[in-house]
């Protein structure tokens, strides 16, 4: 019971560090700033992740919702949740964490250079993620499967696949096409 407060905090700097990954993408994301950062040179897990957004987001989702959960049953024993009242109080602390450690303090942290905040923290993202690859991978491929059964891809690698999910540019192109 004394160590929750000590891994409730570890909970927040882990999900201060995912937010902050996901806010610095989501930055890039925009239309000027990707096509600056595709442009730049810089880090190939950057240019990865730009390429197919769903490898970042699929796990990096995982891991924050695991956090998610771990912190509403930590914080659920703490305040030993028994009457209505203290479910509020629950459903408060909740939201204020998500709040602050997913979307307050990464917004801050990027909002100067998103490219570079991450440059420095996908190559740790990249290790902690690792475990989550076959998963991943299995459920990319899921995706584009079902997509491409309904006439469009998941992916949005431009250098590969059009809106209407056609190859482009000769990548992996069917000679019977």
């Amino acid at each position: 019971f004394r160590m929750i407060p000590l891994t409730l905090f570890l909970f927040a700097c882990g999900a201060i560090y995912l937010g902050t990954i996901q806010a610095a993408f989501n930055a890039l994301m925009r239309v000027s700033l990707r096509l600056l950062a595709e442009g730049s040179g810089r880090g190939p897990e950057l240019d990865r992740y730009l390429q197919e957004p769903l490898l970042l987001f699929l796990p990096l989702r995982a891991l924050l919702g695991l956090i998610e959960g771990f912190t509403v049953l930590l914080l659920a024993r703490m305040l030993g949740v028994s009457s209505p009242a203290s479910l509020l109080v629950l459903a408060a602390s909740v939201i204020a964490f998500g709040a602050v450690c997913e979307f307050l303090l990464p917004f801050l942290i990027v909002s100067r250079d998103p490219e570079r905040v991450l440059e420095l923290l996908l190559p740790i993202f990249r290790m902690i993620s690792r475990p989550l690859e076959p998963a991943t991978r299995g459920l990319l491929h899921l995706l584009n499967h079902q997509r491409r059964d309904r006439g469009a891809s998941v992916s949005v690698n431009r250098d590969e696949v059009n809106d209407d999910g056609d190859v482009i540019n000769g990548a992996a192109a069917d000679p019977g096409d």
